[in-house]
Parts: structure tokens; C-alpha cells; sequence
């Protein structure tokens, strides 16, 4: 094949691939949560509408799947935390930014770290607190993290935003709360939310994160 027949080739080839590029990113796109928080706008079965306070507050519809979890969450003083609970420990730059406790355990895919989507900065740590050290205004906490990931060891102050996940019914879930969650669109176009966050802390918003 001659230089000319070769150009032509790798021409071909980068229109090809540029095209694949162009028919895979609105996929991509498309098949990315979207980040919803607000106030209820309604609730009809376990359709709610909300306004996305994320999105300009524009208002927006999501199911709540059927198996899904709903949980809601209340700011509280690092020092209640204690062996025994199942944490997640969110650090930039090595520094704890937000922790949040829940009543319940980890997912069976949940790993001992990751970094947020929403926070490229941040890497949250998952696991459970084995022990602790109570200070007059912080206490020193060790975690064993998912999946035999080894040991975390954090200081928790109160300048950084701590709450706790209980869960919750549809039955608490009513207009005028304030909720998040990042929910996944279906080959049907609707969105679905698995995890659903009722939002006690308004004033002060808890980041979730992906």
C-alpha cells in the first residue's frame, strides 16, 4: 500500500472512531445519575416531585424503587460517635471534611475507599469503628475499613459535619421535606432512586456525594 492509500486509511479510521465517540457520549450521559435536591413538591404513590435546588430549581419527578433504601439524617456532635458503628469518613488532602454514621451496615459492594464524583478532591472511607478516644472538643477514632482494607485513623472536630442515617418508611416521606439523592434514568426515560436521603439538616446541607 502506498503512502497516499496508507493516509487514506488512517483517515477512515479516525472518522470511524470519531463517530463511535459521538454516538457513545450521549449514552454515557445519558446513563449518568442525576443529582437531585430539594423540597417535596408531592407525593403520589412513590412518585415524588421535587425542586431542584441543584438544577436552577427546576422541578423534577423520581421513583423510589420498590427495594430501595430511604433514610433520614440529623447534624450531630462527633462525640457521640462510638465502637460499633458503621461510619463513612470523608477526607481531602488528608483532612476530614464530613462523617456520617448509620444504623445500618455497609452495602456487600462497598468499598474501603473511593473518591467522590462530586468531590474529585475527597476519598470516602468505609467501615467500622473499632475504637475511640474521646477529647474536650474532638475524639480520635480508629476504623476498619470494607473488605479487610486495613486500618483508618482520624480525628473528628466538630468543625466538620457529622450525622447519623436512621431508617425511614414512606411513611415520613411528605411535601414540603427537603430531599437528595443521585437517581438513575431506565431504558424507559423515568428516574429511580435507590437511596433517598430525607434532609433534617437544611440549613446547613449534607453532601451525600457519588
Amino acid at each position: 500500500m502506498g503512502q497516499r492509500g496508507a493516509s487514506t486509511m488512517r483517515n477512515k479510521t479516525y472518522a470511524i472512531a470519531a463517530l463511535a465517540l459521538c454516538w457513545v457520549a450521549p449514552v454515557l450521559a445519558q446513563n449518568a445519575p442525576v443529582r437531585i435536591y430539594g423540597p417535596i413538591l408531592s407525593v403520589e404513590g412513590r412518585t415524588l416531585t421535587v425542586t431542584n435546588l441543584g438544577d436552577g430549581g427546576h422541578t423534577i419527578s423520581f421513583d423510589l424503587a420498590p427495594q430501595g433504601r430511604i433514610v433520614s439524617n440529623a447534624s450531630l456532635d462527633v462525640r457521640t460517635i462510638k465502637a460499633g458503628d458503621v461510619i463513612a469518613i470523608d477526607e481531602e488532602m488528608g483532612k476530614p471534611i464530613q462523617a456520617h454514621t448509620q444504623a445500618f451496615a455497609h452495602g456487600a459492594n462497598a468499598p474501603a475507599q473511593r473518591q467522590l464524583r462530586t468531590n474529585p478532591k475527597a476519598i470516602r472511607y468505609l467501615g467500622v469503628v473499632s475504637a475511640v478516644q474521646p477529647a474536650e472538643r474532638s475524639v480520635k477514632v480508629t476504623v476498619d475499613l470494607e473488605k479487610n482494607g486495613g486500618k483508618l485513623q482520624a480525628e473528628l472536630t466538630n468543625e466538620i459535619l457529622h450525622y447519623r442515617n436512621e431508617t425511614e418508611t414512606m411513611a415520613e416521606v411528605k411535601p414540603g421535606q427537603v430531599v437528595m439523592t443521585n437517581a438513575n434514568r431506565g431504558a424507559d426515560g423515568k428516574l429511580t432512586s435507590g437511596f433517598t436521603t430525607i434532609e433534617k439538616n437544611f440549613h446547613r446541607p449534607v453532601d451525600i456525594g457519588d
